[in-house]
């Protein structure tokens, strides 16, 4: 029996990483936000950082290209490309939620956030689309991308309601927290299909190494902070931008780590390939 090496793949490197770091928290962002101040529009301040963060994810992958200038190609083959519906996505996003914020039409900014929602979506069925890597095609990677924007949106609504005007709606926090139960279970059950599909030892090994300091520093002690930030309102201010801050962090931590450094190829084995071969030819 041959067997061929699994290898780490150099095709997306931590610029593609930025993009699903980036992106998919920006549009969740702006749809937490939206939701938090309907019906008015979301303050500008917010719109804008949201909006930013996405252009900071689409622009580290423009510089990923080989040739950048061919990116509008990626428009062509929405028919079977989440990464053109992607694109499609935010192409709709920004005109959508800059013409509400200089028209001052709420209902453009609020289908902005919707339009939000469905990039991070995109992005998830993208990364589960390419198939040659373990950690990506697992379908449980799907619902932890978008339960991890989420939470990472309401989180940095907490961090922003410290420094912007107006101050974080009453049940955001209770959001947060339910957020990041959720992310806590999607992310122990993506583990468990990773486990089960026999992933590459070293793509288990890079998994394993994080989950426990990502469980108690992004999950655990944020919602304890948001506890304690509900019991005791004084401490609000000091308390929910740290639990945002945390919540944040550890989603950021785990999907770069899920592009990068845990995203070893399936590797192949070969049997014999015609009789009376030995089983080591």
């Amino acid at each position: 029996m041959k067997h061929i090496a699994t290898r780490l793949q150099s095709n997306w490197d931590w610029r593609a990483a930025g993009n699903f770091v980036f992106g998919a928290a920006g549009g969740c962002l702006l749809a937490i936000a939206a939701a938090a101040s309907f019906p008015a529009p979301p303050p500008i301040a917010v719109t804008l950082a949201a909006l930013a963060l996405i252009g900071a994810g689409l622009g580290l992958v423009w510089l990923e290209l080989g040739r950048p200038w061919r990116a509008l190609n990626v428009f062509f083959h929405g028919e079977t490309s989440w990464m053109t519906r992607e694109a499609i996505v935010a192409g709709v996003l920004f005109p959508l939620a800059l013409l509400g914020l200089l028209a001052g039409v709420p209902g453009l900014v609020q289908a902005a956030a919707v339009a939000g929602l469905s990039y991070a979506y995109c992005q998830a069925r993208m990364l589960q689309g390419a198939k040659g890597i373990v950690t990506w095609r697992e379908p449980a990677v799907i619902p932890f991308m978008v339960v991890t924007a989420l939470a990472e949106g309401s989180g940095l609504l907490l961090l922003a309601g410290v420094l912007l005007p107006p101050a974080p709606a009453g049940w955001l926090p209770y959001l947060a927290m339910l957020l990041i139960l959720l992310r806590s279970f999607a992310w122990m059950h993506y583990r468990g299909r990773i486990d089960a599909q026999k992933a590459p030892l070293q793509a288990r090994t890079e998994l394993k190494r994080i989950s426990p300091p990502v469980l108690v520093a992004g999950h655990l002690a944020p919602l304890l902070l948001l506890i304690a930030a509900q019991a005791l309102p004084p401490t609000a201010g000091l308390l929910l931008p740290l639990a945002g801050l945390l919540t944040v962090g550890a989603g950021w931590v785990i999907k770069a780590r899920i592009v990068i450094t845990a995203s070893y190829q399936q590797g192949y084995a070969f049997g014999r390939l015609r009789k009376g071969l030995p089983d080591d030819y």
